[in-house]
């Protein structure tokens, strides 16, 4: 149902507060409650969704450099830990099971990204496989002790991605400046 009278509260509000309010960027549903609302505020449109902030990320994402990508991957399995990890001392189960979800996905794509003609590939496999079976196991048993235990490896193993693609790139900005 269209809000168009201005019957509902929160419309009432914002044509009030707001010089710029137009009823055609205004959608209101209120159906069961819910309000999805695009809206006018003080000359601002928000919208519902932040949509421009996930076609930045989006393109963040896509226009990466692969160095870039694998530390994106370590930072967001490292930020889902964490939120796994307060969950579960939060008691929150389901929110708990989620992040561990999403933390066991990235050590597969982690996993799966390596190639493994180099012999550095067959350790990581190695080490991402027995990532891997911890998250499953704080999952299962709904414990901290696992991510308490590879946390720390995590972060470091990131931190030395980090380090490897400064050392690139610092090499091939000298020899770019020693060809010119």
């Amino acid at each position: 149902m269209d809000c168009g009278s201005m019957n509902h509260s929160r419309c009432k509000m914002m044509k009030e507060r707001s010089t710029s309010f137009d009823r055609r960027t205004h959608d209101c549903t209120m159906g069961d409650g819910k309000h999805a609302v695009r809206e006018f505020e003080e000359g601002f449109i928000v919208a519902v969704g932040n949509r421009a902030y996930q076609q930045y990320r989006n393109a963040s994402v896509m226009t990466a450099s692969q160095d870039k990508l694998l530390i994106m991957l370590y930072d967001g399995l490292i930020q889902k830990m964490k939120l796994a990890q307060r969950a579960i001392e939060g008691n929150n189960l389901i929110e708990a099971h989620t992040q561990l979800v999403k933390c066991q996905n990235i050590i597969l794509e982690l996993r799966n990204s390596l190639k493994m003609e180099y012999e550095i590939s067959h350790a990581l496999s190695s080490l991402y496989d027995y990532y891997y079976r911890r998250l499953v196991e704080a999952n299962v048993q709904k414990s901290v002790q696992p991510i308490e235990e590879i946390l720390p490896r995590i972060e470091e193993l990131r931190e030395a991605w980090v380090q490897a693609s400064i050392k690139v790139r610092t090499m091939s900005f000298q020899e770019t400046q020693e060809n010119s």
